[in-house]
């Protein structure tokens, strides 16, 4: 949503009314409120697509009442989308609170006399909306803010925290399964009249499940129902990306894949392959999966943990909550833009290989006793059956036999015994050249 220029000092805000309904997000409402309770700087973090804006620009139309009273104070929002540096975000938001900037020299000046001038407004909250791609001299401004106007507070989204001791940051993930449905419902109803049949829950949920629940995702998806059932919609998900572009959404991103591809801006060559070679293993994986796959990447000074850093920082790859130890994961629908972004393949199959091989390594540490090692076949059993396809592939046979055994009890244990007896046939069919 652009930020209007403002037409009166007498006006205490900028944001307009919102063309669609909000959905959802009580909790993330609820963790802005604490957050600023113990801070004045509160960063919105998460992938393009999750709706950072949209719920920065709910909190704050939600604080406008109690922030414009007696000629002082309000809320402002200022998009920076466009910003390139830190002289472009203080014109904008010179622009956007009318404050003077001529005859300010340097950029310490400038910034100073922006921070008069809010500190001058007395209790406001200024959102500084799409900050990424600036977020070193943004820092910059918005410690020399903080200090100079002790009543404002900052509400920044972006794909990246700044890295200030003053900052709490926030993650905006995706919606839970409820909300999901009734945006999906509410966005469809826009575009046409749907027969009761097609928003059975069960039919629904399979659709925004399968985008990862994500608001720009769904938002697209329901768009196309202009043109589709939501069975035939649920029918064209299995790679959505083709799906989850252009429609009547009216936002900054056209498409899914746009709003990755913006992410993967923010990274340097090494990360962007690094995030390919991700992409190709199984969701879900610990730290040590990911040290194997990208070990044939980080051959120099920066490590495996660095370079998943820098992905997890820019919001490409999430950490999942509650797992002891840590896991990683990727959208599907980043999953999908990564799939197509990387063909440098002997780089792709030499990840594939120490993919492998490290699961080889696990198989015969639990195989030696390690009770850990057992629940993590248990826990990882898809990276495993994809270490042992890799196996098969390479002509390493007896590799694949020792896999199979490794995953058999697994499989016997949740009684998926045609699999299991698929795969005890497939790698005694393998093995049996070798024996000739």
């Amino acid at each position: 949503m652009p930020a209007a220029r403002t037409t009166s000092k007498a006006r205490r805000t900028n944001l307009r009314v919102p063309a669609s309904s909000f959905v959802g997000r009580r909790d993330e409402l609820l963790a802005i409120v604490d957050a600023f309770e113990v801070a004045r700087l509160v960063t919105l973090v998460g992938p393009g697509g999750m709706g950072k804006t949209r719920l920065a620009i709910e909190h704050a139309r939600a604080r406008l009442d109690s922030l414009a009273r007696r000629g002082r104070g309000g809320v402002w929002i200022v998009e920076l989308a466009e910003a390139r540096s830190a002289e472009d975000a203080m014109a904008e938001v010179a622009r956007v609170l009318e404050v003077p900037l001529a005859g300010r020299a340097s950029e310490r000046e400038r910034s100073e006399e922006i921070a008069r001038a809010i500190a001058r407004l007395g209790p406001v909250l200024v959102v500084l909306d799409d900050l990424e791609r600036i977020a070193t001299p943004a820092a910059r401004l918005l410690a020399h803010w903080l200090s100079l106007a002790p009543s404002a507070r900052f509400l920044v989204t972006s794909r990246i925290a700044l890295g200030l001791p003053e900052e709490r940051t926030l993650t905006v993930g995706s919606l839970g399964p409820s909300d999901a449905r009734t945006l999906f419902l509410d966005r469809a109803a826009q575009v046409r009249v749907m027969a009761t049949s097609e928003s059975e829950p069960g039919l629904v949920e399979r659709i925004v499940d399968a985008i990862d629940r994500m608001p720009l995702a769904i938002e697209l998806a329901a768009s196309r129902t202009r043109v589709l059932s939501t069975k035939e919609l649920s029918a064209r998900l299995d790679r959505p990306l083709a799906l989850l572009s252009g429609g009547v959404v009216r936002e900054r991103h056209a498409s899914v894949r746009g709003a990755v591809l913006d992410s993967l801006a923010l990274l340097d060559p090494p990360a962007r392959r690094a995030f390919a070679l991700l992409a190709s293993v199984d969701d879900g994986f610990a730290l040590d999966t990911a040290e194997a796959v990208l070990s044939p990447l980080c051959t120099g000074d920066v490590t495996p943990l660095e370079t998943l850093e820098a992905l997890v920082r820019t919001s490409l790859v999430r950490v999942e909550a509650g797992t002891d130890p840590t896991r990683y994961a990727l959208f599907a629908t980043i999953r999908e833009v990564a799939e197509g972004l990387f063909d440098e393949e002997p780089l792709r199959h030499q990840a594939c290989i120490a993919h492998a091989e490290h699961h080889l390594r696990l198989v015969r540490a639990a195989r030696a006793g390690g009770v850990a090692e057992e629940a993590r076949i248990a826990r990882d059993l898809e990276h495993f059956l994809r270490a042992r396809t890799t196996a098969i592939s390479l002509g390493r046979a007896h590799d694949a036999v020792e896999l199979t055994l490794a995953v058999e009890p697994v499989l016997a244990r949740r009684g998926l015994s045609s699999q299991r007896a698929s795969l005890v046939d497939e790698a005694l069919t393998s093995i049996a050249p070798s024996d000739d």
